[in-house]
């Protein structure tokens, strides 16, 4: 139960850092994206496919379940959101540097 728990929380905080770098690389790379009750649902189906994807083969090998996943997580971007592979890496390098920043403000705040 409590894996469960903490991996919701995780599909919870992975959903919202992706709209933000969704949104922050709708800025740089001039994306565009459907209108937002479809943005948010295809959002929250990339993480939960992924999340569950490398949940389960993490109990296998974690490198395999680390390649799987950002294979899956490139794949499922260009299809559900019909981007092409260099919006994609943009999107990506986003996701990357907001999270970046949150972990460099959290080990701030902690200081």
């Amino acid at each position: 139960m409590a894996t469960l728990i903490v991996w919701l929380f995780g599909c919870a905080v992975s959903w919202i850092l992706l709209i933000i770098a969704m949104l922050l690389a709708r800025r740089i790379a001039d994306v565009q994206f459907p209108p937002l009750g479809e943005f948010l649902w295809k959002a929250a189906l990339l993480v939960v496919g992924v999340n569950a994807v490398v949940g389960g083969l993490s109990l296998v090998n974690w490198l395999l379940a680390d390649i799987v996943g950002f294979i899956l997580f490139v794949v499922l971007m260009m299809k559900l959101f019909d981007l092409d592979l260099l919006q994609t890496v943009i999107i990506i390098f986003a996701v990357w540097l907001v999270r970046v920043v949150l972990i460099a403000g959290l080990v701030g705040l902690a200081a």
